[in-house]
């Protein structure tokens, strides 16, 4: 289960790269950051593992670019909640979102 875990995580992120042409290293990342102004114009719907999906797709739809900050970690195999399925709803989020139109108050949203 972990070696597909990985090519799934790998393969989403590479779905990502490709249909919104960004060059992200990892979509699943642990610690997203944001003005709480440009998080609530995301209106995030997604539940479980696929808000990750969700918050990266939207973003890159808004306009904004990501800067994926190294930190180092050790991955936790044992009593892992993410699942094999759980890849599915994920990869339907970044389907979905290709073609969503963001409503965004460009007077105070400000993108880089």
């Amino acid at each position: 289960q972990r070696t597909i875990i990985k090519f799934g995580n790998r393969f989403l992120t590479w779905m990502i790269n490709k249909l919104y042409g960004q060059s992200i290293l990892d979509m699943t990342t642990c610690y997203k950051a944001m003005r709480i102004d440009v998080m609530n114009s995301l209106e995030l719907k997604s539940r479980k593992f696929s808000i990750d999906a969700e918050i990266t797709t939207k973003l890159f739809r808004i306009g904004y670019t990501i800067a994926e900050t190294p930190i180092s970690y050790k991955p936790r195999y044992v009593n892992k909640k993410l699942k094999i399925w759980d890849g599915i709803p994920m990869l339907w989020t970044i389907l979905k979102y290709r073609f969503w139109k963001p409503i965004v108050d460009k007077s105070f949203v400000h993108v880089e």
